[in-house]
């Protein structure tokens, strides 16, 4: 048996384990109108929509686990939670508030907050489609940790601000267009691509982090025309030229511009969230396994 077959039984058992635990509480298709809290273990098989006015108060140490099946075939996946009202997520240090995948072997889909508002803190977001999707809302998202996503987050707008987070091993770091994210103190690190700005006019800031990601730090499309300020940042490292590698533009002509200098010859001293070490699903099936690290 090899090791991929060996992680798919063990992600196997340790679906079952949560589906027969009696501790649970299932949020399936559940709109919330008024003021919801949510703690201990919640299971979300189908969307659960936030309406306008609405607030969703998710407490410390909450493992909410998302669905990775799409039932109805309309490419969304059922474990995902749309929010055009109020989202508040109050992990705690020690206690954050864990979004995870149901069954270990299918990605969850997102947490959609559109034209509504966010203030997310200590929480950890892996194993989804899209972790955190905005689109023209209000977010703050400080300590939280984005990993093994296809996608960290994906935005549209100027609204979302991240302070103090980390994102590592995902396909895409952040996504964004018609605007950007306030980015300030933040590990993105060993991603394939750390940055992606997609298109529509500039926006957003990114100051005093760490961008050194596996194939690009810095991608922008075609149709993107404005401009980025990614100045302030450590990359990996101090050489200009090595920094200029990693970024591709795909603009033909003067649409827009990237400002990269200065930037920082170390790593910031506080950067990054504050959470203890978390392992990743992976790492956390293997090491049950006995067998060692994971090989990308």
């Amino acid at each position: 048996m090899n090791k991929q077959d060996l992680i798919s039984m063990i992600g196997t058992f340790a679906f079952l384990a949560t589906i027969l635990s009696s501790g649970a509480v299932a949020a399936a298709g559940r709109t919330v109108k008024g003021v919801e809290t949510w703690e201990g273990e919640v299971h979300v098989k189908e969307m659960v929509i936030v309406e306008k006015g609405a607030i969703l108060r998710i407490l410390p140490g909450t493992r909410v686990l998302l669905s990775g099946e799409d039932n109805n075939d309309d490419g969304i996946r059922d474990g995902s939670i749309m929010v055009s009202g109020n989202l508040i997520v109050e992990g705690e240090r020690k206690r954050p508030v864990i979004f995870s995948p149901l069954d270990p072997r299918k990605p969850w889909g997102e947490i959609f907050i559109k034209e509504g508002k966010g203030v997310i803190r200590y929480a950890v977001f892996e194993r989804a489609q899209w972790g955190l999707h905005v689109h023209d809302g209000d977010v703050t998202v400080e300590h939280a940790m984005f990993q093994e996503n296809e996608a960290g987050v994906k935005m549209k707008g100027t609204g979302a601000a991240f302070s103090r987070c980390t994102f590592r091993d995902n396909g895409i770091a952040l996504r964004f267009w018609d605007g950007g994210p306030t980015v300030a103190d933040t590990v993105i690190e060993n991603n394939n691509v750390g940055l992606f700005y997609r298109e529509g006019k500039g926006g957003g800031k990114i100051v005093r982090s760490v961008i050194a990601n596996r194939e690009w730090d810095l991608k922008i499309g075609d149709w993107a025309v404005g401009t980025l300020d990614v100045s302030g940042n450590y990359w990996g490292t101090a050489e200009d030229e090595k920094i200029r590698r990693r970024i591709q533009d795909f603009r033909e002509d003067d649409r827009g511009s990237i400002l990269i200098l200065p930037t920082l010859p170390h790593p910031p001293v506080e950067c990054g969230a504050d959470l203890p070490e978390y392992p990743s699903f992976e790492k956390e099936l293997l090491k049950e396994a006995g067998i060692g690290g994971v090989s990308r």
